[in-house]
């Protein structure tokens, strides 16, 4: 919609209809038609009185039967425009209306319009100059009430008025009345008047409908990338299904997750993750079929609506084809990016027909996906739902335990081997369940990593930990499991500095222990995390050493104070000979590079005795200590105070 301006300076709008799309102009004939159906009683009223008028005024003349079969045919249509408008009123508006039935509607108006032409025609030269003048005065009338009538569509306006008009100036001329000629000047001026006042009122009226289909499909449009949102989703789903359960044809649900979009969106900030989405929407728009529908659900959710599929095998065509386009990198912040998709599939009707349960369905693949490891499809599968809603309702318990600070940070301790003496403290997290017991870290941090909860959950374990630091002897640090996803966060460290000065620590009183398991990729942003955590103080340690793909390389890559020895090497170290190779290499390698060295899972004291004979310099497990809630610590403290007093 183009605007113009007038000569007060003021904006007007200015309507192309050559310029519109066909949804749109079926949007506009429906309310102009819709605009028609309210006033067919009072063309009803109007039409049958002035028919009765004209009948009473040829009653007795010669005319008096064609006036009155002239009547029953303009009462008849007039009838029929009545009840047409009736059953408009009564039905839900229609959304669009086709060309055909506008046009109908305008043949109907001229129509009626050529029967009021007929009655000038016929019956002015049988009245007396003031009959004769009433009935010029009723078909300028009955021009003026059709045209405000039909105002809505100028085509039917024209329709109707033109043949009346018409047949007013032929009777006119062919009359005796006095100042013929003037009567006649101003049917015209009426006439062009109205139906530039229709053309008008119809401009009008387009362009309010304009601004409200605009504001309608703007609450049907994701903001950002300007696909169709969840709603347009749902609407397009409701005819598609609707169409299969008519027309038997098969559809297909396709609920779409990205897969790695969060650490980039965490690393790079929302701008970078923005220009991911925007790419993912145009490829995703690339690799559908014309009739197939494609929306932003929220966050790095997608959905693809696929109709007539014509069966299981052609939908993995297509997502074959999908995971495809995926394959090749995108950009953000000047970098390739590795971005996947995890994708699940319902069908219709096999998996139903209503829409919100198809959904349901979709949504509940994709979680299969997603928990394979993503990157891969899944078909909804209904033995595994149940499965699916424990997971996901455990998922929900988990975030609720977060946010009303339902878990529990034990100690685990950490000893000098030498001495004994407690050195610091490993913060574990605990989590019972209000029905489930007791819930294994193993279980829930792996759940919080899917579900991007880490975060949260990480932060929650640093402030606890934090404050039980806070309590604790200034010589024997925490240290924290962070994740790598935490790691690929900007804002990490920042958050970290936060938490400390919250509870008035210095850096030095939280270790960061990183599982070397995970950092595998090259170039990896949590190590630039990790830099920036060193440089401000942070001591950082390599857990689970030895267990992973790259373990001399990131000796090299990461400001490391600290290596821990993976628990399964410790316990194996006293029977089999290789494991204690590698546990003495660990040992020489940390002293050669200047690092401090915990055995993890030390159980034995025949363990312990090897771990002294070698050098190692700090130890923990069960041997030791069990973790230790918070109401323990201070006997804990007791004893290591009493034991260095008693050496």
């Amino acid at each position: 919609m183009g605007r113009g301006a007038d000569r007060g300076g003021k904006n007007i709008p200015t309507i192309s209809f050559e310029d519109m799309s066909e949804a749109t102009l079926a949007r506009i004939r429906a309310e102009q038609l819709h605009a028609i159906a309210r006033f067919t009683p009072a063309i009803f009223v109007v039409n049958t009185w002035n028919v009765l008028v004209l009948v009473a005024a040829l009653y007795g003349s010669e005319k008096e039967g064609a006036a009155l079969l002239w009547a029953f045919v303009v009462c008849s249509a007039s009838a029929y425009l009545y009840l047409w408008g009736a059953g408009v009123r009564e039905r839900p508006r229609p959304t669009g209306v086709s060309r055909a039935g506008a046009r109908n509607i305008v043949i109907a108006a001229g129509a009626i319009g050529v029967l009021w032409c007929i009655a000038p025609l016929m019956f002015i030269d049988h009245l007396g100059s003031s009959a004769m003048f009433v009935i010029v005065c009723m078909c300028c009338g009955i021009m003026c009430a059709g045209a405000f009538v039909l105002a809505s569509m100028p085509e039917a306006a024209f329709a109707f008025v033109a043949p009346v008009l018409a047949g007013s100036l032929i009777a006119i001329e062919r009359s005796d009345l006095v100042g013929q000629y003037h009567i006649s000047l101003l049917f015209v001026v009426y006439a062009c008047v109205l139906v530039l006042a229709s053309l008008s009122y119809c401009r009008q009226m387009a362009a309010r409908l304009l601004k409200q289909i605009e504001a309608e499909n703007a609450a049907r449009l994701d903001g950002l990338t300007r696909l169709p949102n969840a709603l347009a989703f749902r609407e397009f789903l409701d005819r598609a299904l609707a169409r299969c359960a008519e027309y038997r044809e098969q559809a297909a649900v396709l609920y779409l997750d990205l897969d790695g979009f969060k650490p980039v969106n965490d690393r790079y900030g929302h701008a970078a993750g923005d220009e991911i989405l925007l790419q993912v929407a145009r490829r995703l728009e690339e690799t559908v079929r014309k009739t197939d529908f494609v929306a932003r659900l929220g966050g790095d959710e997608f959905a693809v609506a696929l109709s007539d599929v014509g069966g299981p095998d052609k939908v993995m065509a297509f997502v074959d084809r999908l995971l495809r386009a995926f394959s090749t990198p995108f950009s953000a912040a000047g970098l390739p990016q590795e971005i996947g998709i995890s994708i699940g599939i319902a069908l219709a009707p096999s998996d139903g027909l209503e829409t919100n349960a198809l959904i349901a369905k979709a949504d509940n693949a994709l979680y299969q996906a997603k928990s394979t490891g993503g990157g891969t499809s899944r078909f909804f599968d209904p033995s595994h739902a149940l499965a699916v809603q424990e997971r996901r309702d455990l998922e929900a318990d988990l975030r609720a335990a977060i946010e009303r600070n339902e878990l529990e940070v034990v100690l685990q301790p950490i000893v000098q081997i030498a001495t004994g003496r407690i050195v610091g403290c490993e913060a574990l997290a605990r989590w019972r369940h209000p029905t489930r017991g007791p819930i294994s870290p193993d279980e829930f941090i792996p759940m919080a990593e899917r579900t991007g909860l880490i975060h949260e959950l990480g932060m929650w374990i640093v402030r606890d930990a934090c404050r039980l630091a806070a309590q604790m002897p200034p010589d024997a640090p925490i240290s924290v499991n962070v994740s790598v996803a935490q790691l690929r966060s900007a804002s990490m460290t920042s958050d970290m500095l936060a938490i400390i000065a919250e509870y008035g620590l210095t850096p030095d009183r939280i270790e960061i222990e990183i599982t070397e398991s995970l950092l595998i990729t090259r170039d990896d942003p949590a190590i630039d995390t990790a830099r920036e955590l060193s440089k401000a103080g942070f001591p950082i340690a390599l857990d689970d050493f030895g267990t992973g793909y790259a373990s001399l390389n990131y000796l090299r890559k990461l400001p490391l104070n600290r290596v821990k020895i993976d628990k399964e090497f410790t316990r194996d170290s006293v029977e089999h000979a290789d494991c204690a190779a590698i546990v003495v290499s660990v040992v020489q390698l940390a002293r050669t590079l200047g690092l401090e060295v915990t055995a993890e899972g030390v159980e034995t004291e025949a363990q312990l005795a090897f771990l002294k004979s070698i050098g190692c310099g700090a130890a923990q497990g069960y041997l030791i200590s069990r973790p230790v809630a918070e109401k323990d610590l201070p006997a804990l403290f007791m004893r290591d105070a009493a034991r260095e007093l008693a050496a």
